[in-house]
């Protein structure tokens, strides 16, 4: 049987707003979408492991408001896209992660096999380890504290509605300074360091939530994704075919050539997105959007499934 005629991959589904984000896979990244659109379990997740595996002993940070919504939401959230059972080529399921072997959570002794993180766990209860040696250490907006003084190399935000911009860029953004020089790192080569990724569905201002993260949206230079785009889907197709076997020479010097260029392009990019729940309409089927709109008031519906925020409507005159 031919390589063409086996099942070597492994499907997956994503919606577009999902795809769209780990094709351009920017240095910083800001996903403004309904809910259940997959933000933390599709976006997130995948670019701390690509964090982890490309900047392997160094820090990165996961924040919310609060550790109470931190502990309740989103880390149970990443954990469970770690756990996700995927099938292999041969046949066999596995986990997409195991713990113990692939990643640590909370724990201070970490397994022989584990790379030393480049600094000490000060806080192990608040992190997860990877065997790579790589830390994700949760922080509070409200308790930033706990990384005064010390340096990531990238930050996930988590529902950034619900944090006061001032506070993300005086607390939080400030930490993102690892060195380029030294240390033995070659962390400053990814293309996610020194990067953000924020996600959020819209805040409702008249309920005293925040919208700092829309400043975002006209750094983003569209010509520059789309060269990305056109770039890194060339770039994949050149991978297919080396691993098919077809001219390998042609599309291993393609590949060499273009992907320094892809990581370059990356590396200077900010993408910002906003989308609607429908955007994953074929996954939660129509019934999903009726019983939201049974359930919701109007303004709830339109910036919670819509990402259409409103407007505080005091001293309009």
């Amino acid at each position: 049987m031919s390589k063409e005629d086996q099942k070597d991959y492994i499907e997956m589904y994503q919606n577009r707003v999902q795809v769209l984000a780990n094709i351009v896979d920017p240095n910083k990244l800001f996903a403004v979408a309904g809910r259940g659109l997959g933000k933390t379990s599709q976006i997130t997740a995948p670019r701390i492991l690509r964090v982890a595996q490309e900047m392997p002993r160094e820090l990165s940070i996961i924040s919310h408001k609060s550790f109470v919504a931190l502990f309740t939401n989103v880390i149970p959230t990443v954990l469970e896209s770690f756990r996700t059972e995927i099938t292999m080529p041969d046949g066999t399921v596995r986990p997409k992660l195991i713990e113990g072997v692939d990643y640590v959570v909370g724990e201070k002794d970490l397994p022989r096999h584990f790379h030393l993180p480049r600094y000490p766990l000060l806080y192990p209860e608040r992190c997860i380890t990877f065997a790579s040696g790589h830390v994700l250490q949760a922080v509070a907006i409200d308790r930033a504290d706990s990384i005064a003084g010390r340096s990531v190399v990238h930050a996930f935000l988590e529902e950034m509605k619900y944090s006061d911009g001032e506070k993300v860029r005086t607390r939080i953004i400030p930490a993102i300074r690892t060195s380029r020089i030294g240390m033995g790192s070659d962390a400053h080569k990814s293309h996610l360091h020194g990067g953000i990724t924020g996600v959020t569905d819209i805040g409702r201002v008249s309920l005293g939530e925040f919208n700092w993260y829309l400043d975002y949206e006209k750094e983003t230079n569209p010509q520059l994704i789309a060269d990305i785009v056109t770039l890194a889907l060339e770039i994949n197709n050149a991978q297919y075919n080396l691993y098919l076997g077809k001219n390998p020479s042609f599309y291993q010097a393609k590949i060499a050539k273009w992907t320094p260029v892809l990581t370059k392009l990356r590396k200077k990019a900010i993408l910002f997105l906003r989308a609607s729940t429908f955007a994953n309409r074929d996954v939660l089927g129509v019934e999903y959007f009726r019983t939201q709109r049974d359930i919701l008031d109007m303004s709830e519906f339109l910036s919670s499934i819509c990402s259409i925020g409103d407007r505080n409507r005091d001293n309009l005159f």
